[in-house]
């Protein structure tokens, strides 16, 4: 009698976990690859980065087998599905780098550059909380004032007031609260302690300085990179449009290349298209994936996409092991 689906997956999950040793050996020799400084010779520092690429890839693997399969006893169909589609990305980042090492370069430059407009936005939506403090802080003084002038123009006895005016502080604060319930807030778990008004003060006069001096380093670290490669980028750039225009009769730039079009390049567009499509029906709070019966992955699903991350895995793996060359043959875990 052929095993269940139950028994094969539980195998694969087993042989997956399985790489963590490999996985650990490979991530100790990217700790010290990590804290090398870069060579000064072109050819070589080109090398280094994708060699900083693969290590933090390494990374990445671990953290997901640990997350998902070791830490965790019931495996998820949204972690599944995330952890497949960003596994696809990362593949066909590394493939594009092994045609063409210098998309190391480009990559580290995304890198950068996604640092510093997520710093950018960053800055934006503090800026825009701690405006919406300064306001729920504007309108509480405002309501403070108003409910003490209109208790106090009452009868009531001193102590009577002094319990009326606790009262409606209570429900002000219950009543400016109900508007935090609605928002994203970085500091909403601040307020409770310390109020709108020192909140935003906080925001304007450490938080934000802070993000600040992040995005000028970043800047800075941009432009230095740019100054160093972009000779390099723009070559790099004519002859990926050369090859796009082979492929598809028109030249486009490689930064503006969508994720199908770069899987293309490296002859994963059939991936794409399954991983993609499964994806955004199940990831998304489309009318069809909320209303359908099946809102988790059928065991022969589960089977299909861990066998296809435990495939990435195991080349990504095997690609860091040649590139450091840090373990001999009797290490590899097959």
């Amino acid at each position: 009698m052929g095993k269940t689906r139950e028994e094969k997956l539980a195998e694969l999950v087993d042989e997956i976990k399985a790489l963590v040793p490999e996985l650990q050996k490979l991530c100790d020799a990217a700790r010290e690859s990590l804290v090398t400084s870069a060579p000064s010779e072109p050819a070589m520092r080109v090398q280094y980065f994708r060699h900083q690429i693969l290590a933090y890839s390494i990374l990445r693997l671990r953290h997901f087998i640990e997350h998902n399969l070791i830490n965790n006893s019931y495996i998820e169909t949204m972690a599944t599905l995330a952890v497949c589609r960003y596994t696809f990305e990362l593949v066909v980042w590394l493939k594009l780098m092994e045609k063409d090492r210098r998309l190391a370069l480009l990559f580290i430059r995304e890198s950068i550059k996604g640092r510093i407009d997520n710093l950018r936005e960053n800055i934006s939506l503090l800026g825009n909380e701690k405006s919406f403090y300064i306001s729920q802080a504007d309108t509480e003084s405002k309501l403070h004032q108003q409910a003490v002038e209109e208790i106090k123009a009452t009868d009531a006895s001193p102590q009577e007031m002094g319990k009326a005016i606790a009262l409606r502080v209570e429900q002000i604060s219950d009543y400016l609260d109900k508007a935090l319930d609605s928002k994203l807030l970085r500091y909403y778990g601040e307020i409770a302690e310390n109020g709108y008004g020192y909140v935003a003060n906080f925001i304007e006069t450490k938080a934000l300085p802070e993000l600040h001096n992040q995005k000028d380093g970043a800047e800075r670290q941009l432009r230095d990179f740019d100054e160093e490669w972009g000779g390099t980028l723009k070559q790099l750039n004519v002859d990926l449009q050369n090859e796009f225009n082979d492929l598809h009769g028109k030249p486009k730039k490689v930064e503006k290349m969508n994720w199908k079009e770069k899987a293309q390049i490296v002859s994963m567009h059939t991936d794409y298209d399954f991983i993609y499509s499964y994806t955004s029906r199940l990831l998304h709070a489309t009318p069809s994936s909320l209303l359908t019966l099946q809102q988790n992955l059928r065991q022969d699903e589960f089977l299909m996409f861990w066998r296809y991350i435990q495939i990435q895995f195991r080349w990504i793996a095997d690609v860091t092991s040649r590139a450091s060359s840090v373990l001999d043959e009797s290490d590899s875990v097959n």
